[in-house]
């Protein structure tokens, strides 16, 4: 039902599309008035601006949405445009009175709207040595894209092992970096003399001996883990009140940076 309702929503969108322009086409039959010929075309090209935008709304619309899929709106806009496009370009030409094989023999007149060296808007004609391989070309690129395997594929997320792949095969420019540039620095290692540190460091910060022993009890056995902790955290985890957390955070910080560590 999915897929039916997006197989349906990519061949209205040409549909809706390109009935406007026969619709216009057929406004100008018989008319030869340049004042009301001038008046059609630039209907014309309000109904191309508002014809990208009918192209571009549903696209927009997933993409700021939580409940629908880009990717597969995509997909489906997509492939509907390039597959019902020359079904409904057929269409079209039999309503405004012109046969079909005489168009893809002859071309179309004044099919796109393009600006000229004088930075006017034209017609731009279509000749047959173009128009039959563009309409060729997106009845295949359609027959590919609605395909029901391929797009279930391409919704597919990875599988664990394409992940690890990734994970394994992927360049990490920022560790590469830092390592050439400290080849011989390593993350400190906790151990006893790494927690004497930290307790030396907290103890000539005037910090009484029982909120360094909660410290030291918390898990904090390096001065990097409790410089790299927030206060919000180093209050959790002690048990002593945030604004005392605050202030023994920014002390030891500005003891690191500004004071080093003996």
């Amino acid at each position: 039902m999915r897929y039916a309702l997006g197989v349906l929503v990519g061949a209205l969108i040409p549909g809706i599309v390109l009935i406007g322009v026969a619709f216009i086409n057929i406004l100008g039959v018989g008319v030869t008035d340049p004042a009301v010929l001038q008046s059609l075309w630039s209907v014309f090209l309000t109904w191309v601006v508002i014809s990208f935008i009918i192209f571009l709304a549903p696209l927009v619309v997933a993409r700021y949405s939580s409940r629908l899929n880009f990717r597969e709106i995509a997909l489906f806009e997509i492939g509907g445009i390039a597959f019902f496009g020359p079904i409904w370009f057929a269409v079209v030409a039999e309503i405004t009175g012109n046969s079909i094989m005489d168009i893809l023999l002859n071309g179309v007149e004044n099919a796109l709207p393009a600006p000229d060296e004088f930075g006017r808007i034209v017609g731009v004609s279509i000749g047959p040595f173009m128009l039959i391989p563009i309409l060729g070309l997106m009845l295949l690129v359609g027959l590919i894209l609605l395909r029901p395997s391929f797009i279930e594929r391409s919704l597919e997320p990875p599988t664990p092992s394409e992940l690890a792949a990734l994970t394994e095969t992927a360049p990490s420019p920022a560790r590469d970096t830092v390592e050439a540039e400290m080849p011989d620095v390593a993350r400190p290692i906790a151990d006893e003399s790494t927690k004497r540190q930290l307790e030396t460091l907290l103890t000539e910060l005037g910090t009484p001996p029982e909120t360094i022993s909660a410290i030291v009890g918390a898990g904090f056995a390096t001065v990097t883990d409790f410089v790299a902790t927030s206060p919000d955290q180093i209050a959790i985890a002690t048990g002593m009140d945030k604004k005392t957390a605050e202030d023994l955070h920014v002390a030891v910080q500005k003891k690191v940076w500004f004071g080093g560590i003996e």
